[in-house]
């Protein structure tokens, strides 16, 4: 039960009908919850011999291995929802909860930080690259994907300190997540794409949207996914936000030598990297407020109405 003091809830209404409409409420309320209840949200896609996506089935029998990677606030009840079904071979998760482990002998599961990274999340990175690495053309690689990956996903291409730092400043510049994993994304050798570019197998990514309109490539900031952004935007952004001479040096001997093209900028739409890549958001705000909806409908209230999904702003103004 999601709501432990439901009863009690329910008995602080003064009549019956108020009683009925406060059960009502608990009721809507748990069913946008569990739609988007991580374990829920793979378990739906995953059974004992594949992985549901869009259009097609991905049949676990066509691979001589299963290798499984996850990094997020809700990865291990994703990992556990594909270790319950599959055979895994070996995998890590990267999470930020230290009372949750992944229920899998095959299956590491380390605690990093969030959201500022710390040494933690990068052992917990060169853990899963060893994984990555281990993949052969004929295995499958399963990644999960969701919110604070950008913070547990973290191998940075400067010392951990000067991200460190970075990052509290981007935290508090008002930049917004878009712009903010833009900057990450050119700071790191794994996020935009570039996990993707390292793996030579077929990769199947389950993402939890924690960004409105689920933008892939800024989810965890993208790293199985095409990158839009430059290092000029990593720049611009920077500049915008008057960042740029609070800056460590590394951050910023980094950025000009990408905008110098000293650096290799992070695979682009139409790479061939992602030709055995396959991204599915598997939970989101929309799917929530949707089984909201039908929950209402199925109580009766007939004139639910879904007004948006994409409300953002300042909280106190926007309320």
């Amino acid at each position: 039960m999601l709501f432990k003091n439901r009863q009690q809830i329910i008995e602080h209404g003064q009549t019956p009908e108020l009683q009925k409409i406060r059960a009502d409420l608990l009721d809507i309320l748990s069913a946008a919850v569990e739609a988007a209840d991580p374990y829920i949200a793979v378990n739906v896609r995953v059974s004992e011999s594949g992985i549901e996506i869009k259009d097609k089935k991905i049949d676990y029998s066509d691979f001589e291995n299963i290798y499984l990677i996850g990094f997020g606030k809700a990865s291990v009840g994703m990992a556990q929802a594909v270790c319950d079904t599959t055979n895994i071979a070996n995998g890590v998760v990267v999470t930020n909860d230290s009372n949750n482990i992944v229920k899998n002998e095959n299956v590491t599961t380390i605690v990093g930080g969030h959201p500022i990274p710390d040494q933690q999340s990068i052992d917990g990175t060169e853990r899963i690259m060893g994984i990555v690495k281990r993949c052969g053309t004929n295995d499958l690689l399963i990644v999960l994907i969701s919110g604070g990956g950008s913070a547990l996903l973290c191998m940075p291409r400067i010392p951990l300190n000067d991200l460190q730092q970075t990052t509290d400043l981007l935290l508090k510049s008002g930049a917004n997540i878009n712009e903010i994993n833009t900057i990450r994304k050119h700071l790191s050798f794994v996020k935009g794409g570039q996990l993707a570019a390292s793996a030579p197998c077929k990769i199947v990514s389950l993402i939890i949207s924690d960004i409105v309109g689920d933008p892939m490539e800024f989810i965890a900031s993208g790293p199985t996914y095409p990158d839009s952004t430059t290092f000029g935007d990593a720049q611009d952004i920077l500049k915008k936000y008057n960042l740029w001479n609070q800056l460590p040096v590394t951050v910023k001997n980094t950025i000009v030598d990408g905008v110098n093209a000293k650096i290799p900028e992070t695979p682009k739409k139409g790479d061939p990297v992602f030709d055995n890549v396959h991204n599915i958001i598997v939970a989101n705000n929309e799917i929530a407020c949707k089984a909201a909806e039908a929950r209402a409908r199925d109580l009766g209230y007939d004139q639910t109405m879904l007004l948006t999904t994409a409300l953002t702003g300042e909280a106190r103004d926007i309320g």
